[in-house]
Order: C-alpha cells, then sequence, then structure tokens
C-alpha cells in the first residue's frame, strides 16, 4: 500500500512539473510576443509622427479582417501582420498554412500549423480595396509587409521584400517611395475603413 502511494505522489508531482514548465513557456512566448509587436508598432509611430501618418495597431479590417499594423499616408497604405512568435518558419509564402517549429532543438521542438501572417494581410488588402472601392476610392497603392521580430531563422521560400527584419522594415520606410504624395485623401481611407480619426 506504502509503494502504492508512494508511486501516486511521484506520478502527481512530475505532472505537476510538466504542467508548470508548460505554463512558464507559455508566459514567457506571450511576454516576448507583446514586447516584440511593440517594437514594431513604435518604429512605425515614429515613422507616422515625422510624416503625419495616421498609424493604426490591432484593427480590424472591415469588423472581420484582424491587421497588427495599418498606416495610411499621401503615399497610400501599408499592411502589416507580425511573425512574432518565437520559433523556425517553414513553407511557401503564398500558402495559406505556415509550420511553426517552438524550441532550441530540432528534434524536440514543438510543432504547430499557424495562419500565415502574409496570408492575413492579403487578406485584409482585398477588404481594403472592396471597402475603398465601395466609397469610390481608387488608384491608391497598398504595400504588404509582415515585419520578423525574432532572430531565430526562417525559411519561408520567395519571402524577399515582404518578410522584413526590424533594420530592414527601417530601411524600406525610409525609402522615397513613402515620402512622395500620392493625393491620397488620408481622412476619407480611414473613414472608408471605419477607422477613428485619431490614430
Amino acid at each position: 500500500m506504502n509503494d502504492i502511494l508512494f508511486w501516486y505522489w511521484v506520478l502527481m508531482g512530475v505532472l505537476l512539473l510538466v504542467v508548470l514548465v508548460v505554463i512558464f513557456r507559455s508566459v514567457r512566448r506571450s511576454k516576448f510576443s507583446s514586447r516584440t509587436k511593440k517594437e514594431v508598432a513604435g518604429l512605425l509611430r515614429k515613422h507616422g509622427l515625422l510624416r503625419q501618418w495616421k498609424v493604426y495597431h490591432d484593427v480590424s479590417v472591415g469588423g472581420d479582417c484582424p491587421v497588427d499594423h495599418l498606416v495610411i499616408g499621401p503615399f497610400g497604405i501599408i499592411i502589416a501582420c507580425d511573425l512574432y512568435r518565437k520559433g523556425s518558419y517553414y513553407g511557401d509564402l503564398d500558402k495559406e498554412e505556415w509550420l511553426l517549429a517552438e524550441g532550441n532543438e530540432e528534434e524536440t521542438a514543438q510543432k504547430s500549423r499557424i495562419v500565415s501572417p502574409l496570408y492575413q494581410a492579403r487578406k485584409a488588402e482585398a477588404r481594403v480595396r472592396e471597402l475603398l472601392g465601395k466609397n469610390r476610392i481608387y488608384n491608391t497603392p497598398i504595400d504588404v509587409f509582415v515585419p520578423l521580430t525574432q532572430d531565430q531563422p526562417t525559411f519561408i521560400t520567395g519571402g524577399s521584400g515582404i518578410l522584413l527584419r526590424r533594420k530592414e522594415l527601417k530601411d524600406t520606410l525610409d525609402r522615397v517611395r513613402y515620402d512622395k504624395d500620392n493625393g491620397v485623401d488620408m481622412e476619407a481611407v480611414a473613414k472608408a475603413l471605419g477607422l477613428p480619426e485619431k490614430s
């Protein structure tokens, strides 16, 4: 009887340890994710203040397309959905789902399928074009980016120019094309997308 009770408590201790490790990893990953998303938001906000862009974060375009960052300026629109979870990403750029391997070693990494942030951003782009068309706003340039906010390798084929590390995002935002005035009425665009007046 004592042996059974002993092994029962050993098993309970091991289960409790496993649960605590899972909770710790989840909390740590969540803190990292929110911090890195804030870094991208800060970079966009900084550029937006200097150029008087309207910068929005964590918005839903048309009520059904979540977007991490949306920027409206005289140049047009930028839609950005972050690749912020720690891990290695695998897949084709144009696929709806990518594989995420979280962990240090390939053999022990926890693998899961995630919705591609690029797929999300392109879906939001289509919704933006639809809403702008309904409001008779045409020929608005729209750029789509996926900011990479973590340092682990990313193996997405065909991602050059769309998947941008922090430095590449900064360099991209510093390009002359975002200083160009394409005659975009920022207030009309924000209103058509159902976004608040102030960003």
